[in-house]
C-alpha cells in the first residue's frame, strides 16, 4: 500500500484507491513511452549542435585538432515551416444533421478564430510543429478560465505545452491523435519553495521519507513533482429516437413528447385553429451507449492536491502531435526528420574538419633557396609568411644563379571534398529535401521539371503537415463539444470573420415562435474538417493581381469591377475608394435581380390587394369570435390535460373542451390514451 498522509495502517481508502491507480498508470505510461522519448532528447540536442561524441570531442581537443559543426539541419526544418505558415490549416466547421444549420456553424468558426486569435494559436501551432519536425513530438492543451475576478462568465483558450515529454498518454489508444485515450498526465518540476506556495496546507516530503516503489521519480533532494492527472469516467446512457426522427436521451423523451404535444395544442388555440388530432409522438428504436465524463485532478507522490474538477468536454482537452510513426513487434516508434539525417550530418562534420586540419597543418607558400643564399637573413624569411616585408634580401650564390622562389601553397585532397559533397547529399536524402525545395539551382532546366523535382520534396514531407492537420481537427471536434457548454446563455459575443474583421453576434436567443431560439449552439450536431491553402493575405494579393491583369485584357468591363480592385488593395484608403467607385456602378450589375427592389404596383392591382385583404380580415374576424372565458377555460383544461398522468382525469378534460367548442374536440380523444402503450 502507498504511504499516503494521514492514512491508517493498514487501511485502504478510496483517496488510497485512486492514488494507487493513477501512480501505477503513470509508471506504465513512462515504460511504454520511454524508447521515443530517449530518442526525442538524442535528436533535439543533436538538432542544437551537440553533434559530436562527447569522447571523441575531448580526444581532438587535447590533441588540438579541429571538430567543426557546421550544421545543416535546420535550413531543411525551417523550409517546412515556411510552407506550413503559407499554406496555413484552418478549422472548418460544417452541419451534420438536420437541425444544424449553415449559418450557426459559421458563427462556430467565427468563435474559433477568436479563440485563436486572443490565444496567439499560430504560435502555439508553430512551436508544436516545429518540435515535432525535430525531434517528432509536440503538444498543445485547450483550457477554460474566467474573462476577469468580477464575472463567472469564462473563455475558452489554447495553450503551448513547452515540453512535450511532460505529457504522458493512456499506451492504449487506438486513435494516433489519442481522441480515444482514458487518461493523460501532464507533469511539472518545481523547488520545495514553490510547492510550499502552491499548496501550504500540503507537507513536501523529504528522500528517507519515500519508499522505493510506486513513488521512485516523484522526489528529488530540492525538487518534487506534481502532475495534472486527466481522466475519463464511463458510464452508461440509453438514448431513443422519436417518430420525428429526433434522438433524446431516455430520460427526457416523456418530457419532449408532452411539451411538443402542449406547444401543439396551445398554438392551435392562440390562432384559432382545430386541435391537432395527430399521433403524438412515440419512441422507434432505443440504443445504450457510452457516456464520458473528463475530470482533472492534481497529485503527487504522496497525496491528492486537487480532486476532481469536471471538464466540460468528453474528450481529453490535451492535443498531441507527433511525427512519422512505424510499428514494430507492436511497439509504436515516432521520429521526426532529424532521426535519419544525423550519420550524414556527422560524415559531413568530419570531412570539413579533416580538410581544415589538412590544411591547418601545412606550411604556409614555402621559400626554395640554397643555404648560401639566406644566410645572415634567416630571420626574414621565416617571418615571410606572417609579416609584410617589403624587401627579402639574399647572398648571391654561383651555383644556384636564380634568386629564391616560393612554391605553389598546399593543395587539400580531392576525396575531402568530395566526401564532404556526398555527405550533404545524404543530409538531403534522408530529409527528403531536393536543391529545387531550397531554392537552389539543380540540374533541372525548364520550369515543369524545377515544379516536379519540388513536388517531391513537398509530399515527401507532407506526412507532416498532414498530421499538424489531424491535430487540428482533433482540436476543432474539442472545441466543438464545450463551446455550447461555456457559451450557453442569451449573450452577445465577438466573433472573427476569415478576413480577421470583428463582429458581434448574439447567440441563444429567444426567438419568436416559442420554444424556439436563434443561433442556438447545442442545438444540432457539427463535424470538423481542416482546409489547407494560402492564408488570406496571401490570396487576397493574389486576387488583386488577377483582376488588374483582367482590367487589362478586357479595359471596356474595367469600370464593373473598380471597387473590388479598390477593395483588394493595402492601400490606407482603400475602403473609402471601393465605396465610392460602388456607388457609380447599375444596381442590376451589383445586385441579382432577386435582391433589386420590386416594381410599384398599378393602381388596378392597389385596389384589387386592398379588397383582397379586407375579404381576408373579415372572415378572420368572423373565425375568431371566442369567448375570452371559453379560452381561458381552455388553456387550463390543456395544461391539466399535459400534467395528468391519469387517464380519466384527460377523458373528462375532452368531455368539457367538446361541451365547449362542439365538434372541433370530437376526435381528440386520442390523445386522452396513455403515451407509449405497452410499456
Amino acid at each position: 500500500m502507498i504511504p499516503t498522509e494521514n492514512a491508517e495502517e493498514g487501511v485502504v481508502t478510496e483517496r488510497d484507491s485512486f492514488l494507487s491507480t493513477a501512480l501505477k498508470r503513470m509508471r506504465n505510461a513512462k515504460e511504454y513511452s520511454k524508447h521515443n522519448r530517449e530518442a526525442f532528447v538524442e535528436d533535439m540536442k543533436f538538432y542544437n549542435g551537440e553533434q559530436w561524441d562527447t569522447s571523441i570531442k575531448q580526444t581532438r581537443d587535447q590533441d588540438g585538432r579541429p571538430s567543426l559543426t557546421l550544421n545543416q539541419l535546420p535550413q531543411f526544418v525551417d523550409q517546412i515551416i515556411g510552407d506550413i505558415r503559407l499554406n496555413r490549416p484552418r478549422i472548418k466547421i460544417r452541419p451534420n444533421d438536420k437541425e444544424a444549420s449553415p449559418s450557426t456553424a459559421l458563427i462556430y468558426e467565427g468563435i474559433i478564430r477568436g479563440i485563436e486569435y486572443y490565444s496567439t494559436a499560430e504560435q502555439v501551432y508553430d512551436t508544436a510543429a516545429e518540435s515535432m519536425l525535430q525531434g517528432g513530438l509536440g503538444a498543445w492543451r485547450i483550457i477554460t478560465k474566467y474573462i476577469n475576478d468580477n464575472t463567472f462568465n469564462q473563455q475558452i483558450c489554447i495553450e503551448w505545452i513547452p515540453n512535450p515529454l511532460s505529457v504522458y498518454f493512456d499506451p492504449k489508444p487506438y486513435d494516433l491523435n489519442k481522441e480515444d485515450a482514458d487518461w493523460c498526465f501532464i507533469t511539472e518540476r518545481i523547488t520545495k519553495e514553490e510547492f510550499k506556495k502552491r499548496y501550504p496546507d500540503k507537507q513536501p516530503v523529504t528522500l528517507p521519507d519515500v519508499g522505493k516503489d510506486e513513488t521512485t521519480g516523484w522526489f528529488e533532494k530540492d525538487h518534487l513533482t506534481i502532475a495534472e492527472y486527466w481522466y475519463r469516467e464511463e458510464s452508461e446512457q440509453t438514448i431513443v429516437q422519436l417518430s420525428d426522427g429526433r434522438v433524446v436521451p431516455l430520460a427526457k423523451a416523456e418530457e419532449v413528447i408532452e411539451q411538443q404535444k402542449l406547444e401543439k395544442n396551445l398554438t392551435a388555440l392562440e390562432t384559432g385553429q382545430p386541435l391537432p388530432l395527430d399521433e403524438p409522438l412515440t419512441v422507434t428504436q432505443t440504443r445504450v451507449i457510452p457516456k464520458y465524463t473528463v475530470k482533472r485532478s492534481v497529485i503527487y507522490g504522496l497525496g491528492i492536491l486537487e480532486k476532481g474538477e469536471v471538464f466540460p468536454g468528453k474528450i481529453i482537452p490535451i492535443v498531441p502531435i507527433e511525427g512519422k510513426m512505424t510499428v514494430v513487434e507492436g511497439k509504436r516508434y515516432v521520429r521526426g526528420m532529424v532521426r535519419f539525417a544525423k550519420d550524414a550530418q556527422r560524415m559531413y562534420n568530419y570531412w570539413r574538419s579533416a580538410e581544415t586540419e589538412f590544411v591547418a597543418l601545412q606550411p604556409k607558400s614555402p621559400w626554395l633557396a640554397s643555404t648560401k643564399q639566406i644566410e645572415g637573413h634567416e630571420r626574414d624569411y621565416k617571418q615571410a609568411n606572417t609579416r609584410n616585408i617589403a624587401v627579402l634580401k639574399y647572398n648571391p650564390d654561383p651555383a644556384n644563379p636564380n634568386p629564391p622562389q616560393r612554391l605553389p601553397p598546399p593543395q587539400a585532397s580531392p576525396g575531402m571534398f568530395q566526401g564532404a559533397t556526398q555527405s550533404l547529399e545524404d543530409v538531403r536524402g534522408t530529409m527528403g529535401m531536393h536543391e529545387a525545395s531550397l531554392g537552389m539551382s539543380g540540374n533541372e532546366r525548364t520550369g515543369k521539371a524545377i515544379m516536379a523535382r519540388n513536388k517531391e520534396g513537398d509530399v515527401g514531407n507532407f506526412p507532416y503537415v498532414d498530421n499538424l492537420c489531424r491535430a487540428l481537427r482533433l482540436t476543432g471536434r474539442i472545441l466543438v463539444g464545450i463551446i455550447p457548454k461555456v457559451y450557453d446563455t442569451s449573450q452577445e459575443i465577438l466573433i472573427r470573420d476569415n478576413m480577421g474583421k470583428e463582429a458581434t453576434v448574439g447567440i441563444n436567443q429567444p426567438g419568436q415562435e416559442r420554444g424556439e431560439y436563434i443561433n442556438n449552439l447545442a442545438q444540432g450536431e457539427y463535424s470538423v474538417y481542416v482546409d489547407t491553402g494560402p492564408s488570406y493575405t496571401t490570396m487576397r494579393q493574389e486576387a488583386a493581381e488577377g483582376m488588374v491583369l483582367f482590367a487589362q485584357a478586357f479595359p471596356e468591363k474595367a469600370p464593373l469591377i473598380a471597387d473590388l480592385v479598390a477593395r483588394s488593395q493595402d492601400w490606407e484608403y482603400a475602403e473609402p475608394i471601393a465605396e465610392r467607385l460602388e456607388r457609380t456602378i447599375p444596381p442590376h450589375i451589383l445586385h441579382p435581380p432577386e435582391m433589386l427592389p420590386p416594381p410599384e404596383p398599378s393602381p388596378e392591382e392597389i385596389t384589387s390587394q386592398a379588397k383582397a385583404q379586407q375579404a381576408v380580415a373579415k372572415t378572420e374576424r368572423e373565425r375568431l369570435k371566442i369567448d375570452e372565458s371559453k379560452l381561458s377555460v381552455m388553456k387550463a383544461a390543456l395544461e391539466l390535460q399535459a400534467n395528468s398522468k391519469n387517464a380519466d382525469v384527460k377523458k373528462v378534460v375532452i368531455e368539457v373542451l367538446q361541451e365547449l367548442f362542439g365538434p372541433q374536440t370530437r376526435e381528440a380523444k386520442q390523445n386522452a390514451q396513455p403515451l407509449n402503450q405497452g410499456e
